[in-house]
């Protein structure tokens, strides 16, 4: 389950963030491993917002090297 601050993060996360993941809830994120994404400079785009899996996950660890050579990056 959802931690309380990923909660308390997206309540206060600009509107066109949340409208993002109220559309990858209904239509999926499509090719991009994350909405938020910017596929431009591979970086989030609202990172302080970013829900604890997002803060958990660890750069450079194995699923982010899968993830890596499955989007190519």
């Amino acid at each position: 389950p959802p931690e309380s601050g990923d909660h308390d993060r997206l309540q206060n996360a600009p509107i066109e963030a949340i409208e993002l993941i109220g559309s990858a809830v209904v239509n999926g994120v499509g090719e991009s491993p994350c909405v938020w994404l910017d596929q431009s400079t591979w970086r989030c785009r609202w990172y302080e917002h970013r829900p604890s899996v997002c803060r958990e996950f660890e750069v450079g660890g194995g699923s982010c090297l899968s993830a890596r050579e499955e989007y190519e990056v």
